[in-house]
């Protein structure tokens, strides 16, 4: 039986190596969705980010943002979560004792950062880099949708990812690695899986029903849930490992395009 819902992870999935939206793969789910059936985008974006990145003639019926913490169906917000002000102060605070760059995403679209000496320090970033953040005295812990810790070196960021584990138990928050230099925090047990959960409830269908695909830690909580799981062939091997199903074809080779003719036809 066909998926009834698409769910896509955004970069290194929708997104080609330049973050753009192949035309072709555009108009392929424009005739999905004429055809009954729903497509979602989940990613750890930001609405702000997320549309930096995708055409204004890209529709799809529902997103998940920040890997849960805001839901969107029909043009409509559903669901709004937002990170515990005395586990943002902490992580912000230890991300800096151990000289790990950071960005908090609020709600209303402001990036900040608190000032520290690693504000002189962006030149060593050249994957993510700075989202040009308000740099404030104290952390802001105002209605905090994600916050974004990110360095070069991926055995430091996947030592601190340890302590955040051990932290997870005493304070609100949830962590992933969403890139091999990133690390997303969301709020407690909330993820990519929990966001498409209200979606699935607005239209009373399943995870039986959904296929999702994506190439990052933080969509493996979304791998497990759904009836089925695809990693893009450009995912880290420990990805693919926990989908039931790969693509031949990377992001940049309209992987994603591929596959989705393979299970929907050339013609849908």
């Amino acid at each position: 039986m066909e998926p009834k819902m698409i769910v896509l992870d955004l970069d290194g999935t929708t997104l080609n190596n330049a973050r753009k939206v192949d035309p072709e793969l555009s108009d392929y789910l424009q005739a999905l969705r004429k055809k009954g059936i729903l497509v979602c985008i989940a990613t750890g974006r930001t609405m702000y980010e997320m549309r930096l990145a995708i055409p204004i003639d890209f529709e799809v019926d529902g997103i998940i943002n920040s890997n849960g913490m805001n839901v969107h169906f029909g043009g409509k917000e559903i669901y709004r979560e937002s990170i515990e002000a005395k586990a943002v102060e902490t992580l912000v605070d230890l991300s800096l004792v151990h000289e790990i760059h950071h960005e908090i995403h609020h709600h209303d679209g402001r990036t900040t950062a608190k000032i520290s000496p690693m504000r002189d320090r962006a030149h060593e970033l050249t994957v993510h880099g700075y989202t040009s953040p308000e740099w404030t005295k104290d952390v802001d812990t105002k209605d905090v949708e994600k916050i974004l810790f990110f360095k070069e070196n991926h055995d430091i960021l996947a030592d601190f990812l340890g302590e955040l584990r051990i932290l997870e138990k005493i304070l609100p928050f949830t962590a992933a690695f969403s890139a091999i230099d990133l690390i997303d925090i969301s709020g407690r047990h909330i993820t990519k899986a929990t966001g498409v959960a209200k979606i699935l409830e607005e239209n009373h269908l399943s995870f039986a029903d959904v296929i999702a695909f994506g190439d990052g830690g933080n969509d493996l909580p979304l791998f497990h849930k759904a009836g089925r799981s695809v990693a893009m062939k450009n995912a880290p091997l420990w990805v693919q490992e926990q989908a039931t199903e790969v693509t031949e074809y990377t992001n940049n080779e309209l992987g994603l395009l591929k596959h989705l003719q393979g299970i929907y036809g050339l013609n849908p």
